[in-house]
């Protein structure tokens, strides 16, 4: 056996570095910069991975080029590189709608479900299992095999060019789907409206109150916000109940569920959208008597370029009972 000691150091040293010290220095600089955060079973599962891989893809050194034993092993590493990228993207959480990663900050958090990316990656490597196994046996027919009697094209190359093609489109897709969820903000407003029906003059628990909250959503990428339904939380923080009561701290008084939008259009800034925010009756008395600080919890799920996401956020605002008639 003859082994190629050359390639064989060189080989495992950039299956080192793309197989783990890549993923790795990736996570750290995200993670320091606030940017994503990763699971502590991800970031070793990952670890676990790149040592697997590594030994697979220097193993094919071990043995002459153009080999039987090479051929085999080219199909085994392809068959892992494609395992491998489809682990890093969540194409395993098959009971999860969302993948492995969430962008949060100070005052919200993005849920990512880019199990898409994971099956075109699985593709992409499906094709090079099939260019690897065609090779192997041509190698063992000791013959081309060709779709045309007068070319000499082998099948072995239309499935390289449809490779190539692949990554090319998915690199196409994955720089312009970064780029564009870049221009994306969502902003929930502080300041609201409401409105107060007086049933009856005598009895206050039959009166009603609706807050209305607004929000922007500015969408300058390539691809639209579709089928988005947002839920929003009205809780209280602290009141001026000091039987706490009526109008009690830390207590959930309204909401407003499965508020459906179509579409927010690429290229497009919709301003001042709102969503009115039923109270609940008990606690209508507590909001015509006592003043309260607020906080609104925003929840708004989609799809933007066949990624599923849920954005959530929190606003805080105060209530001023004064202000009712």
């Amino acid at each position: 056996m003859q082994i190629q000691r050359k390639k064989l150091i060189i080989y495992s040293l950039l299956g080192t570095f793309f197989y783990i010290l890549l993923p790795y220095i990736v996570i750290y600089i995200l993670t320091e910069l606030d940017i994503f955060e990763f699971s502590s079973s991800f970031t070793l599962s990952l670890l676990i991975f790149g040592s697997v891989g590594i030994l697979i893809s220097v193993s094919k050194y071990f043995f002459p080029e153009n080999s039987l034993n090479r051929h085999i092993i080219g199909i085994g590493t392809s068959i892992f590189s494609g395992i491998y990228l489809f682990f890093i993207f969540g194409g395993f959480n098959i009971n999860q709608t969302l993948g492995n990663y969430y962008i949060e900050t100070s005052n919200s958090q993005v849920l990512l479900g880019l199990q898409v990316i994971a099956w075109l990656l699985l593709g992409g490597s499906l094709l090079r299992i099939l260019s690897n196994i065609i090779k192997l046996i041509e190698f063992k027919q000791d013959r081309d095999i060709t779709i045309f009697h007068k070319d000499s094209l082998k099948l072995t190359k239309i499935f390289n060019i449809l490779g190539v093609l692949v990554y090319l489109v998915l690199s196409v897709y994955l720089i312009t789907t970064i780029y564009s969820g870049s221009q994306i903000s969502i902003i929930l407003h502080e300041n609201y409206d409401f409105t107060y029906e007086e049933n009856t003059i005598i009895d206050p628990d039959d009166d009603t109150i609706d807050i209305t909250n607004y929000f922007d959503i500015t969408n300058l990428g390539f691809y639209d916000i579709s089928e988005v339904y947002i839920d929003l939380y009205i809780f209280t923080l602290n009141t001026t109940d000091n039987l706490q009561v009526a109008l009690p701290n830390n207590t959930q008084i309204g909401e407003a569920l499965n508020i459906y939008y179509k579409i927010f259009p690429a290229n497009y800034i919709s301003k001042n959208n709102n969503i009115t925010i039923s109270i609940f009756p008990e606690w209508v008395p507590g909001l015509i008597t006592y003043d309260a600080n607020l906080i609104i919890y925003f929840s708004l799920s989609g799809s933007y370029a066949g990624i599923n996401f849920v954005f959530n956020s929190s606003v805080r605002t105060f209530w001023n009972s004064a202000l009712i008639p």
